[in-house]
């Protein structure tokens, strides 16, 4: 519906009206092939939220440590953060 670099089509994830207190959105993983794009879309879905939200979505590509994406993996698995933005170096 929107283009491509918008990333509006991903509005859903993030919920504008979640109040703290509130159950989070389910858990969600969206793959990209560059990681600008991960960052960009990490950026976008985050300007949705409330400010005290916004750690809860992050990104993770090929420039960032294996130490941190199984910090960031944990922290996803424990119900701490929303989602994450990846690239293909995230693995399954």
């Amino acid at each position: 519906k929107y283009p491509a670099n918008s990333f509006k089509d991903l509005a859903f994830l993030a919920p504008m009206s979640h109040k703290e207190g509130d159950c989070g959105p389910p858990k969600f993983l969206v793959f990209f092939d560059d990681w600008k794009d991960a960052e960009a879309a990490t950026l976008y879905l985050c300007s949705c939220i409330a400010k005290e939200h916004r750690n809860k979505i992050k990104n993770f590509h090929s420039m960032m440590s294996p130490e941190y994406c199984k910090v960031i993996y944990k922290a996803l698995r424990a119900n701490v953060m929303w989602g994450l933005c990846v690239t293909d170096s995230f693995g399954m």
